[in-house]
Formats: structure tokens, sequence, C-alpha cells
């Protein structure tokens, strides 16, 4: 049994990738294979949030672990309300964390605060760091890379002799929990074990000659290497040693240099030649002859990313070598005769990778519970969402500054490579009710690489906007003796906003409710009863059209209605019969009166015209606009002295109305005719006087003629 040997080799440490680049808030331990939903701790009772709020914020605190860009923050679950953090899944140290480096996952929570008022917003408080380590259990037990190997040695070889063999790897880290002792079973203690330490400080398994060997006597042994670690439950592994006996080789190769160091810029063309490594050999033959191997310690990125010709000794570049991934490579490299036994020789090989700003920054959006969806009256500094940068360059081709392009919102710093992004200037749903936000990042590399995310803001409404009537006054007509039911209007009105808070209803005033109806979702106005424009020929009345958001906005128009007019009257006379005196011989043209007649409907219906149809028309004429009526010409009385006839009136409806009244014209005698003698004549000259006529009685000649 042997003491404990060193417990990894140097390039674990040195590529060890996690890294603590700044002071975690909190800090947790959980042990490694624990089933899920494990218990880690009470991120809102441990940290420092109670001491700096209310207990009415802190009752309303709400938890999120950041998971874009972060793998290890899917390891690991939160509870929204009360903030206790456990375990996603089951966790394996190995898988996680590389060997020989203290293993702590690191991540954010965003912690946000419900608005007392509405409880359905939320305000950002701040990020915590989360660290947790993770401890290791004796889940692994030690290996061999070979569980079986052959060894030849000359039997030449000195008591003491050291035959070099690999160690055992365990991947457990803890305490006792990996390899601790090495033991040898030799049933005639030819042999015995031993760690070798060498210059890259990792150790070999040494097989120890303890007698001198004799090949004629005994030409081969076979012996069981047991490794053990010291762990619970305690693991061991097995190497099965066959040693052949023979004669070779006394002068091992040399290098030119123990230690070759060099540094590379990333991306190295494939196939570079890195350098050559040189060894000489003293002896001749296949004692002297050299070939070039990695050692057998060398990790598994060494030799998938360059080979070693065998012959030559050139390292060359076989993969792409990435900064980001490898910063820096160590090796050994041994040179081998080809005797036998072989002899060895090694030279440490150490290459720093240089960084080129080969990276573009990375974006990652988070978004707080509720996503992308904002209301248009939140506040100016309202929380939007979380960025995290990640540019795996290191110095300046690493550092990173962001911007965000729409001029709504900002972009703070709250740390190195996170941001949070606040609303910046108010909402308004109705000017924009989506917000395309891209926010763009540059490092400071030369030349500088870029990149850009955008993600959507969705704005939601809520009710800011009265209804707007698409007119300031409605003018509408409706003829008389419509129909019940018939449309008189139909009035619009528009709110911008959306859902309940944009949908419309309309309603009447009181002093119109009787005489119209309204639909309450349309807008068409309808009759109530049968119009008569002779009785009411308008109507004014309001109309009001309410959305049905909470609060409620309203707004109100005026509505004339014109009741028109059908032609439903017929014109009427002032008198059934006109009777007019006139003097007989009056010059043509002269007015001798007029008729007069009115009619309820109004314009054309209304408008009248006077005709006449009659024998005497060439002796009067009726003028059809004013129902004047005129001489045209002489009337003679002792012609005629009484003319009677008709006057007719219609109106310029369709079809037209008309009536009738009746004219009666006297004619008074002028003194226009002297006395004529009719007796006696010069043909009737005599008369004769009855002799009964009494004195003074008259006698009518005429009698006697």
């Amino acid at each position: 049994m042997i003491s404990r040997f060193s417990s990894f080799i140097l390039y674990f440490l040195l590529l060890g990738f996690l890294c603590s680049c700044q002071a975690n808030d909190l800090q947790y331990k959980l042990i490694e294979e624990k089933p899920i939903a494990t218990f880690v701790g009470n991120v809102k009772t441990d940290s420092t949030l109670r001491s700096e709020m209310t207990d009415q914020e802190f009752s309303q605190l709400q938890f999120q672990i950041l998971t874009e860009g972060n793998q290890y923050a899917q390891l690991f679950s939160i509870t929204d309300d009360n903030g206790i953090l456990k375990s996603a899944s089951v966790i394996d140290r190995e898988d996680v964390c590389q060997p020989g480096v203290q293993c702590i996952l690191e991540f954010s929570v965003s912690i946000f605060k419900r608005d007392v008022t509405d409880l359905d917003k939320l305000g950002f408080v701040k990020f915590l760091q989360i660290g947790v380590e993770i401890k290791d259990i004796n889940d692994n037990a030690p290996i061999f890379l070979e569980p079986e190997i052959v060894v030849n040695i000359s039997e030449s070889v000195p008591v003491g002799h050291i035959i070099l063999t690999s160690t055992a790897i365990d991947e457990d880290s803890g305490v006792n929990n990996s390899v601790q002792t090495y033991e040898i079973s030799s049933f005639d203690n030819t042999f015995s074990v031993q760690l070798i330490e060498n210059l890259d400080e990792t150790s070999n398994l040494g097989i120890i000659v303890n007698k001198q060997l004799d090949r004629e006597t005994k030409n081969s042994y076979q012996v069981t290497v047991v490794a053990k670690d010291y762990g619970s439950p305690q693991r061991n592994g097995t190497l099965l040693v066959k040693i052949n006996v023979i004669d070779a080789n006394d002068n091992a190769p040399k290098f030119n240099q123990s230690s070759y160091s060099l540094s590379v810029k990333e991306n190295p063309p494939i196939g570079l030649v890195l350098l050559h490594v040189v060894a000489t050999d003293f002896d001749i033959g296949k004692n002297g002859k050299v070939t070039y191997h990695f050692g057998s310690r060398t990790a598994k990125v060494v030799t998938r990313l360059l080979s070693l010709n065998e012959s030559t000794g050139a390292l060359i570049v076989k993969d792409i070598i990435d900064f980001e991934v490898d910063q820096f490579l160590q090796f050994y490299i041994e040179a081998k005769d080809q005797g036998l036994p072989a002899k060895t020789a090694q030279a440490i090989v150490k290459i720093n990778v240089t960084d080129i700003n080969d990276n573009s920054p990375k974006i990652n959006i988070n978004f707080p519970p509720g996503g992308e969806l904002i209301s248009e009256d939140s506040k100016i500094g309202q929380y939007i969402a979380t960025v995290s940068i990640q540019d795996d360059d290191s110095g300046v081709n690493g550092t990173v500054s962001c911007s965000v392009k729409d001029k709504t919102f900002e972009l703070t710093k709250v740390y190195e490579n996170i941001y949070k992004i606040n609303l910046k200037t108010k909402l308004d749903r109705e000017d924009k009710a989506q917000h395309n936000v891209t926010v763009s990042c540059s490092d400071f590399g030369i030349p500088p690489k870029h990149n850009s995310s955008n993600f959507i803001i969705n704005v939601s409404d809520v009710n800011d906007n009265d209804p707007k009537f698409s007119e300031s006054v409605y003018l509408s007509t409706i003829y008389e003796n419509n129909a019940v039911g018939d449309i008189v209007a139909i009035v619009t009105a528009i709110d911008p906003d959306e859902g309940k808070n944009g949908e419309v209803s309309y309603s009447l005033s009181l002093n119109a409710d009787s005489v119209f109806s309204i639909s309450t979702s349309s807008g068409i106005i309808t009759a109530n009863k049968i119009f008569d424009r002779e009785e009411i020929d308008q109507y004014e009345f309001n109309v009001t059209a309410s959305d049905n958001g909470t609060p409620r906005f309203s707004s109100t128009v005026l509505v004339i209605v014109t009741i028109g007019d059908k032609n439903d009257h017929a014109p009427v006379y002032s008198k059934s019969l006109y009777t007019f005196t006139i003097q007989e011989n009056l010059i043509p043209g002269t007015i001798i009166g007029h008729v007069s007649a009115y009619d309820n409907d109004t314009d054309g219906n209304g408008r009248l015209m006077f005709s006449q149809s009659h024998s005497f028309s060439s002796v009067f004429q009726i003028k059809q606009n004013t129902g004047e009526i005129m001489v045209i010409d002489l009337v003679d009385r002792e012609s005629k002295e009484l003319f009677e006839f008709n006057v007719t009136v219609s109106d310029h409806g369709l079809p037209p109305k008309t009536s009738s009244a009746r004219i009666r014209i006297n004619v008074k005698d002028e003194n226009d005719n002297f006395p004529v003698i009719i007796f006696p004549t010069k043909s009737n000259n005599s008369i004769q006087i009855p002799s009964s006529l009494e004195v003074s009685s008259l006698y009518n000649q005429s009698n006697s003629i």
C-alpha cells in the first residue's frame, strides 16, 4: 500500500471552465445525483429583499430565472411567488464540471414586484446572482485506461528498476473519493508498486523490480495492481500486468531541449507546422532509432487539434484551434527508441493560444411573466425585458456596447453584459399597436464584430378615446306619408380603441324616442310614426354614441330631420265665386281683378298655375302665375252685359292636383250711344190713339206701330 498521489493532471487544472466573474449575491450547496425538485434554498428569504421594502411589497414579489444564454439555468427551477429554488434535473458533477476545480454553477434571477393598484402589471426590482456549489459523492470507481498491459523488460535491469505505466483515473473529486492507494499481488515479492512523480506534476505508476531477474530461470510474470479510493462505499479498479523478461537497450533518447514554448493565434490554417521536436539516441540500430509520440496522459483535446509526425517530430495543426475553447495547451512528447525494452524520454510542450476577434456578440432576451404584451397606459420607466450579452472573445474583443433603435424604449446597463429595457416615452396603441424593437451590439475589436436581435412588443388597449361621429351635424329628409319603420338617417361613430373599448352603441335623446327609434349597434334611425309635413316640417334631436369600455366614453351629435313634401293637397280657391263689375269699353290689357288660391304643399307641389277653358277666352285672359284677370278685347254692354265662366288652378305635383272657381263679370253701361228716333219715321209717321184713353195716361206707341 502506498500514500495518496496527485489527483488530476495539470491540463484539467488549466482548462477548468467555471469562473466567478463577479461575486454572487447568494451561495448554496447541492450534493450531486439528488432527485429532481430537491430543495436548494429560498431566494426570497435568504436575500436582503425583506429589509429593502414594505411587507406589502415583499408579499407581491415575483421571481424568474434568466434561462437564455446560460446552460446551467436549465438545471434549476424557482417558484415565481415565494422564490423557492429547486433542482430541475438530476445533476452529475462529473458531467457539468472538470475534475480538480470547485464546481459552482452560476446564473441570475430577475425579481419583479406586482403593482398594488393593478395586479396584472409587473415592475422590475433587481437581479440576484446565484451560485450553487455541486458537492461530490463517491459514485465512480477508479479505472485504468487499459485493463491489461504487456511489459517487456531486460533481465539485466538492476534491482530497483522501475517499469512505468499509467495510473488509474477516478472522476470523483471529493475528499477521499479519488484514488488514494495502490496495491500489488505478487506471490514471491519480485515486484512492488509505487507512484513516480513527473515533471508535469502528474504521476505514473511504477512497478519496481525487487529481485535480480534471470530470464533462463523465469521468462515471464503476471501481477495484478489494485487502485483503491477511501470513499463510502469504497471503490477500486484493477490492472493486469504481464511482464516478459528479455534482453535490450541501455541508452535512452535525449531531447535537444527539455521544454518547448510557443504562442499561436487562434484559427491557424490546417496543416501548419507549429514546431519540430528533436531527440537523439547514442545507441545504434533499432536501439538508436527514435520515434515520437504524444505522452500517454495527453488530453484528447490535444490529439484532436494536433498531429505528431512519428518520424520527423513535426507538430502539425489538425483541427481548428479556438481561443474561446482552448486558451492554453500543455502536454508531453515522448521520444522512444526501438530497443527491447524500449527507452523513452519526455519533453514538455506549452502552447499559448492568443485571441483574435472572431466572435460576434450573442444577444439573449429574457421577458418577465406576461411576455411581450404591455398596456398603452404604462408609465415611463416600465420594465420591458432583460438583455444578456455573450462574447466569447477576450479583452477588448469581448468588451461589448449595446443600443436600442426604437426611441420608445431605452437600454440601461445593470451589470457587465446585462442590460434592462425600460419604457422611455408614453405609448399610444391607436398610433402604433406593435413595436419591432431591435437591440444592436458591437465589440471593440479591430475590426469590430456586430450583431442585432429584434423582438415584438404588442401594446394592449385601454379605453382612452371617445367615439367620433363622421359628421358634425347630420341632415336628413324623409317624405311625409311614410311607413312606420322606414329608415330616416344613419349615423356612424368610430372609436379607435379595440375590443369592448371600441364597441360603439347608439341612443336617442328623450325628446326623440317617441318619434324615432335607433339601432344601438348600427346607428340606423327609423320612423315610429307617419309624418305630415303640413303638421310639423322639421325635427331636431341628439344621438349619443357610447363605447362599452370601463369607464365608458361617449359623444353627442345633432340630427336634423326635414319632412319632405308629397303632393297630397289640391289647391283651394279663397272663394268659390268671384264677382267683378267693369265698365264697358275698357282698354284692352286692363286688369279687372284677380283670383287667389293656396296649396298646403311646398315646392312644386305647392306652386300654382291658373288656366282657363271657356268661350270668352277672346275677351278675358287669366295670367298663369298671378291669377290676374285682364281684358284683352273691348266689351260692349249693349252687346253683352254679363259674363260667367270657370277658372282652373293646378299645382306642379306629379300628378298635379286641380280645383275650379266661378267667375262672374257684370258690365256697366257707359253713355256711348246717341238717342235714335224710331217713331215717327219716313215710313211710319202716323199713330192711332184709342178713344178710350184717359187723360194723363201713358200710351206705348210701340203697341200701335
